[in-house]
C-alpha cells in the first residue's frame, strides 16, 4: 500500500489508472495490428489481380499463337485404337517388356554360369 502511495505521488496516477492505460494500449496494439492485416490483405488482392491480367493479356495470348504450339509428332501422337491397360502402356507393351526382361536376365545368368564355370576350371581342386 505504501508502495503504490508512493507511486501515486511520483506520476500523479492511481492503480486504476495506470491499469486503465495499459488496457487502452493493448486495445490500441490490437486494433493497430488488425489495420496492418487488412492493409496487407488488400494489397495481396490488388497483386494478385494485376499478376492475372498480366497474364490474361500477355503472356495466355502468346502461348496460343499457332507457332508457339507444339506439334504432336512422333511417339507423343496418339494412336487409334490403342487402349491403355497399365501405367500408360497397353497388354502388349506390357508383354513385350515382360519378355525382353526375362531375355535380359536369362543373358546374365548365363553370364554369371559361364564366369562361375570358368573360375572352378582355373583353379585346382584336387
Amino acid at each position: 500500500a505504501d508502495q503504490q502511495q508512493v507511486e501515486v505521488e511520483m506520476t500523479g496516477k492511481s492503480a486504476a489508472d495506470s491499469a486503465a492505460a495499459k488496457q487502452e494500449e493493448a486495445e490500441q496494439a490490437k486494433a493497430d495490428a488488425s489495420r496492418k492485416a487488412a492493409e496487407h490483405a488488400a494489397l495481396m488482392r490488388s497483386e494478385d489481380e494485376r499478376f492475372t491480367q498480366l497474364y490474361e493479356q500477355q503472356i495466355l495470348p502468346e502461348k496460343q499463337k499457332p507457332e508457339n504450339q507444339y506439334k504432336r509428332t512422333g511417339w507423343t501422337q496418339e494412336i487409334e485404337g490403342y487402349e491403355i491397360l497399365c501405367c500408360g502402356n497397353s497388354a502388349v507393351d506390357l508383354l513385350i517388356i515382360t519378355v525382353l526382361f526375362l531375355i535380359l536376365y536369362l543373358f546374365v545368368g548365363l553370364f554369371w554360369w559361364a564366369m562361375f564355370e570358368a573360375y572352378r576350371s582355373s583353379t585346382d581342386t584336387d
